[in-house]
């Protein structure tokens, strides 16, 4: 059964900073290795840990609507995009909308899809 189970409405969780201090200490006790930045865990440690996820958070947050603004100029797409975004997921019958974001498959999603790239 374990198999079958589907996760929906994560990307709250994505940004939540216990999550994130929880993934930073893994990567810390793990030894972590620098990305294609070179960033090491000393790098980290001098700029602050805190400083980084703080800001981590803000850019994972204003992050799928910067990419479509940044690539799309018509603003009443830009309008629908952000209701679409805003609207939240239904979840057992009921909208849940702290969680933002568009359902994977969903009508917008090949316009978001290239706007990421």
């Amino acid at each position: 059964m374990g198999e079958r189970r589907r996760f929906h409405a994560l990307w709250d969780k994505v940004f939540r900073r216990d999550v994130l201090w929880r993934a930073w200490i893994t990567v810390y006790r793990n030894g972590g290795a620098s990305g294609i930045d070179g960033t090491t865990l000393a790098d980290v440690e001098e700029y602050g840990v805190t400083r980084l996820l703080d800001e981590l958070v803000a850019e994972l947050r204003d992050g799928l609507m910067r990419a479509a603004e940044e690539r799309v100029c018509d603003r009443a797409v830009l309008k629908l995009l952000r209701a679409i975004l805003r609207a939240g997921v239904m979840e057992d019958g009921l909208v849940r909308r702290p969680v933002t974001g568009a359902a994977q498959g969903g009508v917008v999603s090949p316009l978001l899809r290239k706007c990421a790239l």
